[in-house]
């Protein structure tokens, strides 16, 4: 199923390295290092819907900094819908994501199909985005907490190192 034609701004979300992604680009010459960051499974790029508001951009960075191993920053980047469907990218929602968290789950879509073209197409698009950014350890711990408090998150789904970062109790039968 293809996602609803927005008459307004809708964003894709991908979690990268911001460090790969600050560089200046030059026509002729992009680096392979941001590539790593677009890990492919069966050609499909993983990605997360944000909508127009970004109301829901911070229960989708939980969501994805609830399924780490880790607390730590979060980079990301947020491209926008309109120019990857212009760029006849097939776009499709997904059954569901595999995050700790519901919400964000409902929101995950794969750019199917791909090939390495249309990768590096998609990686110059994403470059382009004015909105790649980090959020802080700090500012991650604190999202983490209120999607937690607000019942968003299944913590038996979480990793036991990520669980104790957060003060959360254990529970042997997680991963």
């Amino acid at each position: 199923m293809l996602l609803k034609r927005s008459k307004q701004m809708s964003y894709l979300l991908r979690n990268v390295r911001v460090k790969r992604w600050s560089f200046k680009s030059r026509r002729e010459y992009f680096p392979a290092d941001p590539l790593a960051d677009l890990n492919t499974t069966q050609n499909n790029l993983s990605c997360f819907y944000i909508d127009d508001k970004k109301s829901n951009l911070e229960d989708i960075i939980a969501g994805l900094a609830s399924n780490k191993q880790r607390l730590s920053h979060f980079g990301y980047i947020l491209i926008d819908l309109q120019v990857i469907k212009n760029n006849r990218f097939k776009i499709n929602k997904t059954e569901i994501g595999t995050t700790p968290c519901l919400k964000a789950n409902a929101r995950h879509v794969n750019i199917e199909e791909l090939t390495a073209k249309k990768l590096i197409n998609f990686a110059k698009l994403a470059h382009t985005s004015p909105d790649i950014n980090t959020k802080t350890k700090k500012q991650v711990k604190q999202l983490l907490l209120k999607a937690a408090k607000c019942g968003n998150l299944d913590t038996s789904k979480m990793w036991e190192s990520l669980k104790k970062e957060l003060g959360f109790a254990q529970n042997p039968t997680s991963r």
